[in-house]
């Protein structure tokens, strides 16, 4: 809890001022993005601690779903 104390101090950001704007990109501004040049890739889909999961197939359609999500919403 002492390193999540020291954060905002040792990264220069306070969580709080960030709370008005909204925390994820649109699938719009993933488009912007991609239309840009940028490649995208992603992670899981709703954030979960992969090691706490134990389901393979959970695990499959946090991942690979993910990689769907982004390619059926970019194109």
């Amino acid at each position: 809890m002492r390193i999540v104390r020291e954060l905002p101090e040792a990264t220069g950001v306070t969580p709080g001022t960030h709370l008005e704007r909204p925390l994820f990109m649109s699938w719009e501004q993933v488009r912007q993005l991609a239309a840009a040049g940028m490649e995208l890739g992603g992670h899981t889909r709703t954030h979960p601690m992969l090691s706490r999961i134990a389901n393979r197939g959970m695990l499959h359609h946090e991942i690979a779903g993910c990689s769907e999500d982004i390619r059926r919403a970019v194109g």
